[in-house]
């Protein structure tokens, strides 16, 4: 299981929102903090992968 803590890019004080990825696809190696991801339209930024 891999968690990644996402903030909305961009200026504000966002809340986080934590994506839980489970199974064979929980590769940590595949995100890094800073990355960018498009999830339902709007980019967000990788704040922290807990593994």
């Amino acid at each position: 299981m891999m968690v990644l803590v996402l903030k909305p890019k961009g200026p504000g004080n966002w809340a986080e929102l934590h994506l839980e990825i489970t199974g064979s696809r929980a590769q940590p190696i595949l995100f890094r903090v800073g990355e960018t991801i498009p999830l339902a339209g709007i980019l967000f930024r990788i704040c922290k992968v807990i593994a």
